[in-house]
């Protein structure tokens, strides 16, 4: 498990590298408490433990190899920055961050990604931050405005899209704020 030291919840006990509770359900005390980032990495034996075509939370199977073996690593990373992209906002917060220039405190600068094998019409405007995938197509005279366009995306021409997100293969139009196609 990747674990940080910050943020919350704090429910992750972890003693010489092991994790030995999660949310206080085993009642350890006395341990640091670390957030669980979400990213882990697993053997094959765990994925047996998914019963087929069911979605299930991996805490419960986590909990079951605490009990049986200890076998559950965790690792504390507190470098960089980490965002929970829970929301739309914050999915678009962060791309917003990106474009913000001098990201990675190195003198790289993350540039607006348009995809080589999109097509932006010659006079489309992109302008804050705009991520057009792989295939999109954002035809004449539209705007697109601090919004996120995935792979086979379209924007019909002369439409106006600001803070929206237009995802695989779906088709944008019209004047539109804060709206998701």
């Amino acid at each position: 498990m990747v674990l940080r030291s910050r943020g919350e919840p704090l429910h992750v006990a972890l003693e010489g590298g092991r994790v030995v509770d999660i949310a206080g359900r085993l009642g350890v005390t006395g341990c640091q408490r670390y957030l669980f980032s979400g990213i882990y990495i697993v053997e094959p034996e765990f994925l047996r433990r998914i019963p087929e075509r069911t979605k299930i939370s991996v805490i419960p199977l986590f909990m079951e190899m605490i009990k049986e073996s200890g076998k559950l690593g965790g690792v504390v990373l507190d470098e960089g920055l980490w965002w929970t992209l829970e929301t739309r906002e914050t999915y678009l917060d962060v791309h917003a961050a990106l474009a913000t220039g001098d990201f990675f405190g190195d003198g790289r600068e993350w540039r607006t990604p348009v995809d080589k094998t999109a097509r932006v019409a010659e006079d489309a405007r992109l302008g804050g931050f705009a991520a057009v995938g792989a295939g999109a197509v954002i035809e004449e005279g539209a705007q697109v405005t601090d919004c996120i366009l995935w792979e086979g995306a379209r924007v019909l021409a002369g439409s106006e899209l600001n803070r929206c997100i237009v995802t695989c293969g779906r088709t944008a139009a019209g004047r539109q704020t804060g709206s998701d196609f």
